[in-house]
């Protein structure tokens, strides 16, 4: 089965999904959270439970922690699937390769997705397992639907409703016509999506579960105010708020509120509206719903901006941007998890296939010696040795290739670790800022706010562009450095036109901060070096002792020549806040890197100075780092001198860096 198309579910979709998997909204069983769910299936996997028992608990644990800790996936569910095994506990069996394969879909690996759902549908048919069958048949739609193929999506999880039916499975069913509802909402199919919910509210009442009617009741609502028809949408509000008097449900409450709120906003009542949409914001911040917050707080946003309150309108804007960029890294996070323990599967797999075919030489080995004992016994030691000198050849190639495999796997786990870091600090210190200056932007164009109020903010967004400015030049930087590798362009430079050209621009920044700047750079000391990068070093340093120097504090700007008269020091000595020896040595470590904040709340990322480390290093530099916690900080950078006697192959291609606390 071959999924060419990627993308997202929709977003109601999505949460159906995840309630059927997890048993209830945001909560587990009895309204438990999920982290006391897995607090209590742990307690009970100490108890002496039966195989089978310990085979449902290890499913159960893998489950929860794909949302709580992904990276103890792999080690539950293999232990499930050896226990299963070794009982022939097939349903366990069966569980544990739907997990996995829906772990796999979770990472965007929808082909091997697939084949771990189609290894436990087999299973499920051969013991003719109905509701194992219905809920592979589930995912296996969900593979297809995130894939962004609906109608194959749509086949899968209508066959997957007759069995659910079968299994006496009331909450899987109920599930399964919502799951069918929202394909055919994204089909624009309205006409099928009304039929499907009327089936479904149906079926609840057939199950005599008063209370559980809002859902199907709230679709209506919200299938009629598709279609324009406002009131017939209200009037199903009603009757899902009167179901909602006799059984309480979060979710479904919020999307009441949230479109009442729509349809008064469409009608003029923008008050009205606004109370209706605040209460959906407070439901959905109680019980920690992040995504429907931040797409409140956007509703919220414009509605204040209508009724002319700009600084709510703001004050919401923000917030939703907020929520944004946590719920990126939150699934950059979990999706990085679940990834390496996909690797970590996959290395067993790879593991145990090696020691078989080493333990099948074996056994080939030991056949040709009893053969070979038949002969002569000269010709059997002589033909013996060949084929030990042989196969120790070829084991050596093995393991060669082994380790190759090896160190390529880790290296793309790092990678990807990098990526991710690049990734999360695009979402903090890039998309923030630019969403506020998009969101004040947007006021002005609409004539919410005037050039007054706009020059007012005017700091504000000097501040944010000069933040986005400084951050996007040292991650193009490093981009172009990982790429294409740092190239120098070595020449005479004079040290101090560089000092004061910096010095210069960056005099306005240290007035602000009542910070003296001085130069004692001497006008004779010239260096060879690439320009531009040595520039680029300079500039953040003095960067750098601005933003971490408190007000009143002083910043000196020195040079010396080292003995022998090969090296030129340039030293930027500031009164700032310091580092301790830890802070230090987690300088230059890509896993260290992450926003941070000067004295006067000035953000950096630390890529900067990792930069700065290997330009100083491709200009056969050194850098010394001497800093006292409270005290103040020495950045220095050795470069060789500009003697033209001095034979280039004589500079050190090892630079080291020198930390000292």
């Amino acid at each position: 089965m071959s999924i060419l198309k990627t993308e997202w579910f929709s977003p109601r979709l999505s949460f159906l999904i995840l309630c059927k998997l997890m048993g209830s909204i945001f909560c587990s069983i009895e309204g438990r959270e999920i982290s006391d769910s897995i607090a209590i299936f742990e307690k009970q996997l100490e108890q002496n439970n039966s195989p089978q028992e310990r085979v449902d608990l290890l499913n159960h644990l893998a489950w929860h922690n794909i949302f709580e800790d992904p990276s103890k996936c792999k080690g539950y569910l293999d232990e499930a699937l050896e226990l299963a095994k070794e009982h022939h506990y097939r349903k366990g069996e069966a569980s544990t390769h739907d997990i996995w394969g829906t772990i796999l879909r979770m990472t965007g690996v929808y082909e091997e997705s697939l084949r771990y759902h189609l290894k436990s549908l087999k299973i499920s048919e051969e013991i003719n397992w109905e509701m194992g069958i219905g809920i592979t048949y589930t995912n296996i739609g969900i593979v297809y639907a995130e894939s962004g193929q609906d109608e194959q999506a749509l086949e899968f999880l209508l066959k997957a409703l007759p069995y659910k039916k079968r299994s006496g499975d009331s909450t899987g069913v109920f599930l399964a016509y919502g799951d069918i509802i929202n394909i055919y909402l994204k089909l624009d199919e309205l006409d099928s999506a009304l039929e499907y919910n009327q089936l479904l509210l149906d079926y609840k009442k057939s199950q005599n579960t008063p209370g559980e009617y809002a859902t199907a009741y709230y679709n209506f609502a919200s299938i009629h105010a598709k279609l324009g028809e406002d009131q017939r949408a209200t009037e199903y509000l009603d009757l899902a708020e009167e179901q909602l008097a006799i059984l309480s449900n979060k979710w479904v409450e919020i999307q009441i509120n949230k479109l009442r709120g729509e349809i008064l906003a469409k009608q003029g009542r923008h008050d009205d509206a606004l109370k209706k949409i605040n209460r959906a914001y407070i439901i959905a911040d109680k019980y920690h719903m992040v995504d429907v917050r931040g797409k409140t707080a956007g509703i919220l946003s414009d509605l204040y901006a209508h009724t002319g309150d700009l600084q709510k309108a703001y004050e919401f804007q923000n917030i939703q941007n907020e929520l944004l960029v946590k719920s990126f890294s939150s699934n950059a996070h979990t999706k990085t998890a679940l990834l390496t323990a996909r690797y970590d599967m996959q290395k067993e797999q790879m593991l145990l296939e090696s020691r078989y075919q080493y333990r099948m030489a074996i056994v080939f080995i030991a056949i040709a010696v009893l053969l070979m004992m038949l002969c002569v016994a000269i010709a059997f030691a002589f033909i013996f040795n060949r084929k030990k000198e042989k196969l120790r050849v070829a084991y050596a190639e093995i393991e060669q290739q082994n380790q190759l495999i090896e160190t390529q796997k880790l290296e793309l786990v790092e990678s990807n670790a990098a990526k991710d870091k690049v990734f999360s600090i695009i979402a903090h210190d890039l998309r923030s800022p630019l969403a506020s200056l998009s969101s004040l932007l947007e006021l002005y164009n609409r004539d919410y706010i005037g050039i007054e109020e706009l020059r007012e903010m005017m700091d504000d967004l000097s501040h944010n562009v000069n933040s986005v400015n400084e951050t996007l030049s040292q991650l193009l930087h490093w981009a172009k450095n990982q790429l294409q590798g740092i190239k120098s362009s070595p020449r005479e430079v004079r040290l101090y036109d560089i000092v004061q050209e910096k010095m210069e621009l960056f005099e306005t920044a240290a007035k602000n901060k009542d910070i003296i700047i001085r130069s004692t750079v001497s006008p004779d000391h010239q260096v060879f070096v690439d320009e531009d990068q040595i520039k680029l070093v300079v500039h953040n340093f003095i960067n750098n002792a601005l933003k971490f120097t408190p007000e009143g504090g002083k910043i000196i700007l020195s040079s010396a020549i080292s003995t022998g008269e090969k090296t030129i020091e340039l030293s930027v000595e500031d009164t700032g806040v310091g580092l301790s020896e830890t802070q230090i040595n987690q300088l230059f470590k890509l896993s260290s890197l992450g926003s941070t904040f000067g004295t006067n709340g000035e953000k950096g990322t630390g890529l900067g100075l990792m930069l700065c480390k290997e330009m100083i290093e491709s200009n056969h530099g050194e850098l010394l780092i001497e800093s006292t916690p409270g005290k103040g900080s020495r950045f220095s950078v050795r470069l060789p001198v500009a003697i033209a006697e001095i034979d280039s192959s004589e500079l050190s291609e090892s630079p080291v860096l020198a930390e000292s606390a």
